[in-house]
């Protein structure tokens, strides 16, 4: 117990004394720890200072090279200045322009949403017309897998002056349209039934 006391107060002790030692300094922090940064305030001022007047200077050696008249750092600015101008204008008028759409575009997402509306309409008119899907019964489903009726029934005929919703594939003239009837034109096949 006196051990764990011992070392408890020392810890205290210790914190107490860089406590106080931050607190009567006379030096900050960066100086207690010799902290230097890697470039002050004023290097880099000068170094952006130099570097504007390195972009000039090989801006204005391209204009020499054409014949044009050279820019000093005033009309460089003044360039900028008019290009933020521009771009604050173009924002501007933008804006005013997107107000005024958004005014127009409620009259078009409503047009949308009736043209929408009528078309569920007319899907469900015509749904409701044809009736349920025709599923294939059990016993079709089993002819089918037997191969001797390979097609469903045909769906009723649809209203007057409308397309049927599916068109029937065509058959060719020379090939027969069941796989019985192909099998039993095959003679000699081993998948031929023999009578």
């Amino acid at each position: 117990m006196d051990f764990a006391l011992a070392v408890g107060g020392g810890l205290v002790a210790l914190l107490l004394f860089f406590l106080a030692v931050a607190r009567w300094s006379s030096k900050t922090g960066p100086e207690i720890l010799d902290w230097k940064p890697a470039r002050s305030f004023e290097t880099e001022i000068a170094l952006e200072r130099d570097e504007v007047d390195q972009m000039i200077e090989a801006r204005n050696e391209r204009l020499r090279r054409r014949g044009r008249p050279e820019v000093s750092e005033a009309g460089m600015r003044e360039d900028v200045d008019a290009a933020e101008r521009a771009q604050r204008e173009r924002a501007a008028r933008y804006r005013a322009e997107r107000a005024g759409r958004v005014e127009g575009a409620d009259e078009a997402l409503r047009g949308q949403r009736e043209a929408a509306d009528r078309f569920r309409a007319e899907r469900a008119a015509r749904r409701t017309e044809a009736g349920p899907p025709r599923r294939p019964t059990r016993a079709q489903r089993a002819a089918r897998r037997a191969g001797r009726d390979p097609r469903p029934p045909a769906r009723p005929e649809p209203a007057a002056g409308r397309p049927p919703a599916r068109p029937e594939p065509a058959a060719a003239p020379d090939r027969p349209t069941a796989p019985s009837e192909a099998k039993k034109e095959r003679p000699g096949s081993p998948r031929t039934p023999e009578r």
